[in-house]
């Protein structure tokens, strides 16, 4: 369990290094979104694996954090669809405010293992 744990955090952290980056870089950023969206992939796989042995013991802390770390997806996928204007400052704020809820979940739920 401890690989999957240190998998999934390291992606949450490439993601929120590219997140930023796509989100904050001047000029062309289709290679900040595009590595984002790679990150994706390990983090879902992480995410799932470490669902699956987490619900058991945490069931509606766990669905908590899926649901907020879909949310946080969901929210950069909209920002990153509006290619001709920068994504708005209380989008940006959302995001933070989601990144950091998805966060303080994931720790509780290792923490209540």
């Amino acid at each position: 369990m401890e690989i999957v744990i240190s998998i999934h955090l390291l992606s949450v952290l490439a993601l929120a290094i590219f997140g930023t980056l796509a989100l904050t870089a001047e000029g062309p950023k289709k290679n900040f979104i595009l590595t984002t969206r790679i990150i994706y992939l390990p983090l879902f796989v992480s995410g799932i694996i470490a669902a699956f042995r987490s619900a058991q013991n945490q069931p509606i802390l766990t669905v908590a954090k899926i649901a907020a770390a879909l949310i946080l997806i969901a929210l950069l996928e909209i920002i990153f669809s509006k290619k001709e204007r920068q994504g708005s400052n209380l989008m940006l704020i959302l995001v933070l405010l989601v990144f950091t809820l998805t966060s303080v979940l994931g720790i509780a739920l290792v923490l209540n293992r």
